[in-house]
């Protein structure tokens, strides 16, 4: 879930971060060596280092 809204946050905040995204079925080692792949897997493992995904969860929930 914390890899999947990081894209988001790239995609609004970041844009040409997703220039010349390539899909895992086309290319499966450009797709994981794309930059915003790297970004992404980089913030979820912060995340997930320091339990704060229980915390996002929670944020989410109180939104709904």
């Amino acid at each position: 879930l914390v890899h999947e809204l990081r894209h988001k946050y790239q995609w609004t905040y970041s844009p040409s971060m997703l220039d010349n995204y390539v899909s895992p079925d086309e290319d499966i080692e450009a797709y994981k060596n794309h930059p915003s792949e790297i970004d992404a897997r980089k913030y979820q493992a912060q995340w997930n280092k320091n339990d704060n995904h229980l915390r996002v969860i929670d944020v989410l929930i109180n939104k709904l």
